[in-house]
This record gives C-alpha cells, sequence and structure tokens, in this order.
C-alpha cells in the first residue's frame, strides 16, 4: 500500500499527469494510512475556483484507471520503492528522529516493532501482483465517497 501511494506521488506518472499536468487540480496527493482497523485510502488536491464538477468527473474517471495494473508500469514501481528506502532512512537520521517519532509512531500503529524491522524488505519485495491484490482488496468495487469543495472566487 505504500508502495501504491508513492507511486502515485510520482510527478512523472500518468496520475499526477492526468489530473494537474493535463487537468483541473494543482496538486494532488493519494495515500493509504495503515491502521490496525481499518484502513484508510484518501486522495487529495486542490482546484482553481470554478473547476470543481470538472476536478470531480476526472477524479472519479482516474479512480476508475487505477483498478487496472495495466495503469502501473515496473519501474515506477521500482523509483516508489527507492523513495520509501530513503525516506526510511532520513526518518532514522538522528537518535531523537529515531527515538521520539519513528520507533513510537510504527509501535502505536502496529502494536509491535517487528513491521518497523521488516519494512525495508518488505517494501523491496513489491510488485505489481501485489499492487494488484491490494487494488482488489480495498479499492475494485469497494464503497467509496468523493466531494470537491469550491471556494468562492471574491473573500470577504
Amino acid at each position: 500500500a505504500d508502495v501504491w501511494g508513492t507511486y502515485l506521488g510520482l510527478m512523472s506518472g500518468e496520475f499526477y499527469t492526468d489530473l494537474v499536468t493535463n487537468g483541473p487540480f494543482t496538486d494532488i496527493s493519494a495515500g493509504y494510512y495503515t491502521q490496525r482497523y481499518a484502513p484508510a485510502i484518501t486522495i487529495g488536491g486542490s482546484v482553481p475556483a470554478g473547476r470543481s464538477r470538472e476536478a470531480l468527473s476526472a477524479l472519479r474517471a482516474e479512480i476508475w484507471q487505477l483498478c487496472d495494473t495495466a495503469y502501473y508500469d515496473p519501474a515506477g514501481i521500482e523509483l516508489a520503492e527507492e523513495i520509501l528506502a530513503r525516506r526510511r532512512l532520513l526518518d532514522a537520521r538522528t537518535a531523537h528522529d529515531l527515538a521520539v517519532e519513528s520507533l513510537p509512531f510504527w509501535w502505536a500503529l502496529t502494536g509491535s516493532l517487528s513491521y518497523y524491522e521488516t519494512y525495508p524488505d518488505s517494501v523491496s519485495a513489491v510488485g505489481l501482483d501485489d499492487v494488484s491484490r491490494f487494488l482488489a482488496r480495498y479499492i475494485t468495487n469497494r464503497p467509496s465517497a468523493a466531494f470537491v469543495m469550491d471556494i468562492p472566487e471574491e473573500r470577504p
């Protein structure tokens, strides 16, 4: 799931290109937040005033495309894995970062440190089949909610 969210964050990827470069969004992000009992998959972004309907339509169309494994390329998956590995190194750059931020976060999230210890190996082992299983379990034909907040051009 982390690889999937990082993949969607690649500015060179189809998700960003369709929704930002060639679409109505000024920025976009997607992610899966690991939780003990239920995952939270979120997609968020900013849209200029007056383009909210276009943005919602484009987002729904893009979400539909996300469920097709042809949407993903192996080089992008590898790049996402590399980005996550580098983030992990940066998260542990000082004893303070490790003791106050990284370890408590992962322990609170998963109830143990074994997930934290095996995370780099788990991330590097992710392939398109894993992404496909994730999509089938959490996105394809699952209930969802989508909305866009439109901010008036003139503010008081």
